[in-house]
């Protein structure tokens, strides 16, 4: 099979068919993509709040707030005052919440076994690094809003 070898474009399609593999696997558990990434973010740091959730998005807040509502009616957040500032509302994961990640994660584990049975654990280590690599590049250079090729690659490690 020939493929084109510009990065750019190997990247996007693989990005693009991890996201419609994750939206499938979200829909066996009722849930769209933005709830689910919204789930994992809660799961992963508690007390998050909706303004940090959204900034990480780069969605807007009504989008963000309609989605956790979403959440929260189906008992997998609940929402809470921030301690420090009463107007900051954060988010907590339930027990159920944790549940269905729980499943989501066991569903998601098939794209591993599927990527590991077909490459050498070493290349998929080069693979994972690069792309780490790649994103921090890119991050770096989003937020210091310079073009990718100015940027000091030297302490990526």
């Amino acid at each position: 099979m020939e493929y084109r070898k510009d990065l750019a474009y190997q990247v996007g399609r693989t990005a693009q068919t991890f996201k419609m593999f994750f939206i499938s696997k979200l829909k066996e558990h009722d849930l769209n993509f933005e709830q689910g990434i919204i789930l994992f973010m809660v799961s992963e740091e508690s007390n998050v709040s909706i303004s940090r959730i959204t900034k990480k998005l780069g969605k807007d807040k009504t989008t963000i707030s309609r989605e956790v509502g979403h959440l929260c009616r189906k008992d997998f957040l609940i929402k809470k005052p921030d301690i420090n500032d009463k107007r900051v509302i954060c988010l907590k994961i339930t027990d159920k919440g944790k549940s269905k990640i729980r499943l989501i994660e066991k569903s998601m584990k098939i794209v591993e076994t599927i990527i590991q049975s077909c490459n050498p654990q070493g290349e998929l280590d080069i693979c994972l690094d690069m792309l780490y690599k790649i994103r921090v590049a890119l991050e770096k250079a989003s937020e210091e809003d310079i073009h990718p090729l100015l940027v000091d690659h030297s302490c990526i490690l």
